[in-house]
């Protein structure tokens, strides 16, 4: 009931009846900032939708778009396994549907990867997220000898023209994936091996001056400072001088 249901019946006076349009008016923008206040709570959890079973209602943690794409070239190291379970962990927190799964799945990989979740869905009836799975598993995180595994980490070079701070950073995540794998195994030194790496990758005669600093108990951080300086002496001697103009000779 309106407040407009309580004026007396008769005739309105003027100032009645603009009283009662201002009533009406407020009653109305109230009515549109309740509606707009509800349309723009954050914190406003939506019912259900009375067609869909309760186990498929779930309140992503992840948007979809938050995923990183899932690259062929990722799926073909050591990390193969590692790349797939977070892939799949992030699919995971987006939705509890089985066909939201996959749909998410074949917009955040590669089209590569794209095609062949397709195919399968076509050919191989594959429709459960678990069957997906398995399929990538199946496929991609194939069990790697520890032989192997260690010979792929030292295959990684270093060449000088590189930062020693980024190669030093890829070869730790890469040697971390080898520990997570075969954690009963003993391998060398890590920093040992990586000052060993850095110092190969230098000419002949900066491996002479940064010798001396190989040794286990110096500090990899202070050798690849050394290294650093080492290199900008190198950049100074190899860089081109093309189109410089010799200062004028003093008279």
């Amino acid at each position: 009931m309106s407040w407009q249901d309580f004026t007396l019946p008769g005739i309105k006076t003027e100032e009645e009846e603009e009283v009662t349009t201002k009533v009406i008016q407020l009653e109305r923008e109230v009515e549109e900032l309740r509606a707009q206040l509800s349309s723009n709570n954050p914190f406003q959890v939506p019912s259900p939708n009375p067609h869909l079973p309760m186990n498929n209602v779930k309140e992503g943690l992840t948007k979809p778009r938050d995923i990183p794409m899932l690259e062929l070239h990722q799926l073909q190291g050591l990390d193969a396994a590692a790349c797939l379970q977070m892939f799949f962990e992030l699919v995971e927190q987006c939705s509890s549907s089985d066909t939201t799964l996959i749909q998410i799945a074949k917009g955040r990989v590669s089209s590569e990867l794209a095609i062949l979740i397709h195919n399968n869905q076509t050919y191989q009836k594959i429709e459960s997220w678990a069957a997906l799975r398995n399929l990538f598993q199946t496929e991609f995180a194939t069990e790697v000898s520890i032989d192997r595994a260690w010979q792929e980490l030292e295959s990684i070079g270093y060449d000088w023209g590189e930062s020693p701070q980024a190669f030093t950073h890829r070869f730790i995540c890469q040697h971390a994936v080898i520990e997570t794998k075969f954690p009963n195994e003993r391998f060398p030194n890590r920093d040992k091996t990586i000052k060993r790496k850095l110092w190969y990758g230098l000419p002949p005669e900066s491996r002479e001056r940064l010798e001396g600093f190989l040794d286990e108990g110096y500090p990899l951080k202070k050798f690849m400072d050394r290294l650093e300086h080492e290199r900008q002496l190198l950049e100074e001697r190899h860089t081109p001088r093309v189109n410089m103009i010799p200062e004028e000779k003093k008279k």
